[in-house]
């Protein structure tokens, strides 16, 4: 399998939920029905089926799943990565919802908590040992390894701060991504109506913060 039009007739897998609007949406771009050329499964939130060979191509996050297939002695120039981001078809995740009334009368006060994350994000990113000794103190012995750890922090790191990134749009939507996102939910009916974007988001906020 080389790209996304070689998903005909394999067995694709998502963890379902609410992360299969990507997959759908990159199924649609490349004229894939879902229920006929090919089998699209529930996969379960480790790699095993894909390790076993029950799937011919699983969802996995850079910094974490991706890693745990490599962990398992394949190396990557044995896999084939499709890059939602490439294929255009990504979405945001991971957003910080508000209340729309509350935030009108608390805008300071989430500007604080903004403000604190960002300088938590980086502080993680710049000192990535510290980040990861923290989350291994309140880690379940066994549960997962420092190893593991470390190499997520730096993966997770690559996505907050890509190569050539403007720090200074650190916390900020971008427009472009946002509206990628909206359409794609309407479109396989996670909204009902086009979102108004103007009133979807704000970065009103982070604009407070970084002052």
């Amino acid at each position: 399998m080389n790209g996304p039009a070689d998903l005909k007739d394999k067995k694709v897998g998502n963890w379902m939920g609410g992360n299969e609007f990507e997959i759908l949406a990159l199924f649609d771009k490349y004229k894939l029905d879902p229920n006929k050329d090919l089998n699209f499964a529930k996969q379960g939130f480790t790699m095993d089926q894909f390790l076993g060979g029950e799937l011919d191509a699983a969802s996995a996050m850079t910094y974490n799943e991706y890693q745990v297939v490599l962990e398992s002695g394949i190396p990557a120039t044995d896999l084939n990565v499709i890059d939602m981001n490439a294929e255009g078809v990504a979405m945001l995740e991971d957003n910080l919802f508000a209340n729309k009334d509350w935030l009108q009368d608390n805008k300071e006060t989430a500007a604080k908590f903004v403000k604190a994350s960002l300088k938590g994000w980086k502080d993680a990113i710049d000192n990535k040992e510290a980040a990861v000794d923290i989350v291994m103190k309140q880690t379940e012995e066994g549960s997962t390894s420092r190893d593991h750890q470390l190499k997520m922090m730096g993966e997770v790191a690559k996505l907050v701060f890509p190569e050539e990134f403007d720090a200074a749009k650190l916390g900020y939507i971008d427009d472009a991504l946002f509206k990628q996102t909206a359409d794609i939910a309407l479109k396989f009916g996670v909204i009902k109506k086009a979102a108004d974007l103007k009133a979807a988001y704000t970065n009103e906020i982070v604009d407070i913060a970084m002052k």
